[in-house]
């Protein structure tokens, strides 16, 4: 999951990206077995990206298409390799951001959210949304 903040440049990722997570494997369909078990396990949430805002969301999200957080802002910061006075003093460098929605996702799920869904067209984009 900290490879996908090497591609993200303007503070929002888009969604993940397959190409070189694991070597020789390139495409959802190689990483949807890891990635289905990471998530029920709670060791990653999946956030679905959806075409359109509207009801009912399911219906308009395509399986390859979504935004992957680590259970805990803390682990992240591990795998990114901060040091703890980064961390304390909040200076994530390019990660500020993918830490604020990695924070909010976790949250919202430890409130009890079931699933949660994003929305991107063209240059629009809602983070979060709730069923």
């Amino acid at each position: 999951m900290p490879m996908q903040l090497a591609r993200n440049q303007d503070g929002s990722v888009k969604r993940y990206i397959f190409k070189d997570v694991i070597p020789r494997k390139k495409s959802f369909a190689d990483l949807q077995g890891p990635i289905d078990w990471l998530a029920p396990a709670g060791l990653a949430i999946k956030v679905k990206v959806c075409n359109r805002a509207e009801l009912p969301l399911e219906s308009f999200c395509k399986p390859n298409m979504f935004k992957l957080f680590v259970f805990d802002v803390g682990l992240l910061g591990c795998m990114l390799d901060l040091s703890v006075e980064a961390i304390a003093d909040e200076n994530y460098g390019i990660a500020k951001g993918y830490f604020a929605e990695n924070f909010v996702a976790q949250e919202l799920m430890a409130a009890g959210t079931p699933r949660l869904y994003s929305w991107t067209e063209r240059n629009s984009q809602i983070e979060f949304l709730i069923n």
